[in-house]
């Protein structure tokens, strides 16, 4: 997408954004279709943006077979820090987020920036293949006893993609106001089988949960998605703002718990530093 073009479209949005909610009586289908669309603006707008993330994990209760972690006081900890960079499969359309961890406890990852401007570079199907499996590897930084490469920042709006919507079932649960902007509550359930993630032997992991949507433009502000497989559940939830020097909406935080076999796993990921790289891998961040 050509940027001119990409900063018009925010800009609009974000115009759309200060209009007064609609009356608490709108049509539930049309405030789904609108998050629906806006969802995928929303990937568009941080395809070609890059962004660190600052995140804490902490265990409390049984003691897991993790290596590498901090010790205190019956639980343990680990802060990481981590490029995340969206690309899209020109194959499929779909946006894979590539997250590449380079500081874990305070030790830096070697090769990180290497890595970064292959795939930028690159721009071949193979680029987002690889851009997987590194983000996958990434995940080995996670620590608790659920195995997970689910924990991104994008994670809880894919149920509003159109390639997932039509198993998803969604009600109305009220109005409320985040951060000044008025917005509809709108529960969701999944119910389509299979599942979008998947659980240990490929096991289905349905999910519910709410989204914050802004009616006039169909803004998603707000997000948490519950997860329920056997022995294990957790929740994910997600806080975006519109970063008025990009003209695009952004993650600010994400937050996560996780329970499983006796284990409580939390996480708190903050973003920052958001730079759109558009020609140059020199300003890969470092």
């Amino acid at each position: 997408m050509r940027l001119p073009g990409m900063i018009v479209a925010a800009c609009a949005l974000l115009a759309s954004a200060q209009q007064p909610a609609q009356r608490p009586d709108d049509d539930l289908a049309r405030v789904v279709a609108a998050a629906s669309a806006w969802t995928a603006r929303f990937e568009q707008g941080l395809s070609g943006l890059l962004f660190r993330e600052k995140y804490l994990q902490k265990i409390y209760g049984a003691s897991p077979a993790t290596q590498g972690t901090i010790g205190f006081s019956g639980r343990r900890a680990r802060l990481t820090e981590a490029n995340v960079f969206l690309l899209r499969a020109d194959s499929t359309g779909e946006f894979v987020l590539f997250r590449d961890v380079y500081i874990s406890d305070g030790r830096e990852v070697a090769d990180h920036t290497a890595r970064l401007e292959r795939l930028l570079t690159d721009g071949s199907a193979q680029s987002v293949e690889q851009a997987r499996r590194l983000t996958d590897a990434s995940a080995r930084h996670n620590i608790g006893r659920v195995n997970r490469n689910i924990n991104t920042p994008t994670m809880a709006f894919r149920y509003l993609e159109a390639t997932h919507i039509g198993g998803v079932q969604f009600t109305r649960a009220g109005d409320a106001t985040v951060n000044g902007l008025p917005t509809a509550i709108v529960e969701f359930e999944e119910v389509g089988i299979p599942t979008l993630v998947r659980g240990a032997g490929g096991s289905d992991v349905p999910a519910r949960g709410r989204y914050w949507i802004h009616p006039g433009s169909g803004a998603v502000v707000r997000a948490h998605v519950d997860f329920a497989g056997k022995d294990v559940s957790g929740r994910i939830e997600i806080d975006l703002m519109l970063h008025e020097k990009l003209a695009a909406w952004v993650p600010q935080e994400m937050t996560e718990v996780w329970r499983a076999y006796g284990q409580r796993t939390t996480g708190l990921a903050q973003y920052d530093r958001y730079q759109r790289l558009s020609v140059s891998t020199g300003e890969i961040i470092k």
